[in-house]
């Protein structure tokens, strides 16, 4: 008989906490909400939809991992050399925890000097695969749901030019996103279920 997890209530501050002491490269299920900036044409774009979109994600990720790494390893694993270098996000740091271990979080590099607790903090997430992001729904301005087929011509290229160079084709690139902690909604991981609020 299939036992239901407990739900454990959580800030973000100290869902930031919490992951800021996970180890190893654990999977777990997350879900976001927030306005998305993913479309082409800025504010006339999002006149369309009622003044603004938003994001419903549902999906699995690897946690605690490295760029540049992930990368490589997909590049060996397609049969390319491992000479991808990353270069530096262009205003985000990741977090290496006290024990020295990269972390899936992320703070605006313009707060490394405030406490923890009043930076800017991001998710960060992996996927192998793009099986993997089980929901991504639109919403408008008025959260009244934007078919799939009305919202698609909108959205920006996502490829990645530096590992398109670097010898990956579209379909087998890391996928990797960075995501404000205040649009987290719900993590499944290590058999807990936590439920964000404010």
């Amino acid at each position: 008989m299939k036992t239901e997890k407990s739900v454990i209530e959580m800030t973000p501050f100290e869902v930031v906490q919490k992951v800021m002491q996970l180890k190893g490269h654990p999977f777990g299920e997350f879900k976001f909400f927030n306005a998305y900036d993913g479309l082409k044409g800025g504010k006339a774009t999002k006149n369309l939809f009622e003044g603004e979109v938003y994001k419903y994600f549902r999906a699995v990720a690897m946690t605690n991992i490295e760029y540049q790494k992930a990368v490589n390893n997909r590049l060996v694993k397609v049969g390319e050399e491992a000479l991808f270098v990353a270069k530096q996000h262009k205003w985000m740091d990741r977090y290496i925890n006290e024990d020295g271990e990269l972390t899936s979080l992320g703070y605006h590099r313009a707060d490394k000097d405030l406490p923890l607790n009043q930076r800017r903090w991001y998710f960060v997430l992996y996927f192998t695969s793009k099986k993997q992001i089980f929901e991504s729904v639109y919403y408008d301005g008025k959260l009244n749901e934007i078919p799939y087929e009305a919202i698609k011509p909108y959205f920006k290229d996502t490829n990645s030019a530096t590992q398109s160079e670097a010898g990956l084709s579209q379909d087998d690139q890391v996928i990797y996103r960075d995501i404000k902690i205040e649009s987290l909604k719900e993590i499944s991981i290590n058999g807990e279920l936590i439920k964000i609020v404010a």
